[in-house]
């Protein structure tokens, strides 16, 4: 708005200090039906009445409009109380108080900062107790006085603990990735163990059995264990924890683990 009121000021101007190029633009560009003489004498006699001397050009009084409508609402031609305001166009507006604005856009900014800061500060103790939590976890699994083995779905050896190394003989580092069923399990045994398991990962609940496992050094050990499930967050099921205990010198009654051969007996 503001553009197009400079632009139509400039170009009234240019039409009265320029009348015989704007009488000729006319006639040759947009409308024939007055001459150039009409034209010539509308611009000479319209120099009075606008009175450039005295007023710019398109100034207008908001109390002649004011009393233009006025007499209108007299005459019954419009209806009383009619507000000029908006009517006409003021290049110079009032700025308007953004204070208040401003007051509330810092007052929610605040308030995002401060929920910010707190989200943050329980995002930070939520991850401390974590971390807390799983030290724990591992100060637990790894000094256990029994051997726990974690495997996945297909049964591959996701963790081992100091004393499932005593127990068979391999390292961590040694068993993490390999299949747990060809590490430990006897051939002749394995069927069971599978069964064993895949009563464990889908039957719900946790399972007690016994079989024989071989050591790293070949010697066969009869183990007692204990199996359940694991979850991730979501609460699919990862896995199995196994819980296991050397009960060789309980089942041979005192003998000495002996070396697995292929033709061994299998019983506990």
């Amino acid at each position: 708005m503001r553009a197009f009121r400079a632009a139509s000021l400039k170009g009234w101007e240019y039409a009265v200090q320029h009348p015989e190029e704007i009488a000729e633009l006319t006639c040759a560009r947009y409308s024939q039906r007055h001459s150039m003489a009409h034209l010539l004498f509308e611009a000479e006699h319209m120099k009075p009445l606008l009175q450039l001397v005295l007023v710019e050009p398109g100034h207008m009084n908001p109390g002649r409009w004011r009393h233009i409508a006025e007499v209108y609402t007299e005459l019954g031609m419009m209806k009383p109380g009619f507000d000029l305001a908006g009517f006409l166009y003021d290049p110079n507006p009032p700025q308007s108080n953004l204070t208040h604005l401003y007051l509330v856009l810092a007052t929610i900014l605040l308030a995002i900062l401060i929920i910010g800061g707190v989200a943050l500060h329980i995002h930070h103790r939520i991850n401390q107790r974590l971390a807390a939590s799983e030290k724990r976890y591992h100060a637990i699994f790894n000094n256990a006085p029994l051997s726990f083995i974690v495997s996945d779905n297909q049964q591959i050896i996701l963790d081992w603990n100091q004393a499932a190394q005593d127990m068979f003989g391999w390292k961590k580092a040694e068993t993490l990735g390999r299949n747990l069923y060809e590490l430990l399990v006897p051939p002749a045994e394995l069927p069971q163990v599978m069964r064993i398991v895949g009563t464990t990962l889908h039957g719900g609940t946790p399972t007690h059995s016994k079989n024989h496992d071989i050591t790293r050094d070949g010697n066969i050990l009869c183990c007692e264990w204990r199996n359940a499930q694991f979850f991730d967050a979501k609460g699919n099921i990862q896995g199995i924890i196994s819980r296991g205990m050397d009960i060789t010198e309980r089942a041979s009654s005192g003998e000495k683990p002996w070396r697995w051969t292929s033709t061994a007996s299998m019983s506990c």
